[in-house]
């Protein structure tokens, strides 16, 4: 499994974590000797103090998806 954060979008169009700024925050997790899938993987990793989550930004492979625990992988 690796983090990385990957993009920062400043108020002041800058790319420095400001207060304010966004960051794209992205865990990647690559399974190693299995040919099928996992299901019902829970990843937990609290962010540092000082970022805060950004409302329905969650995505999946790419795909936007909702925050509340329903069908939708995430």
């Amino acid at each position: 499994m690796t983090k990385v954060q990957t993009a920062v979008r400043a108020p002041n169009g800058g790319a420095d974590l400001v207060p304010g700024a966004e960051c794209d925050y992205q865990i990647d997790v690559q399974l190693q000797g299995s040919t099928g899938q996992i299901d019902d993987l829970l990843i937990d990793d609290p962010l540092p103090a000082a970022l805060r989550y950004v409302s329905n930004s969650l995505k999946v492979n790419g795909r936007a998806k909702t925050d509340p625990q329903d069908g939708d992988e995430a």
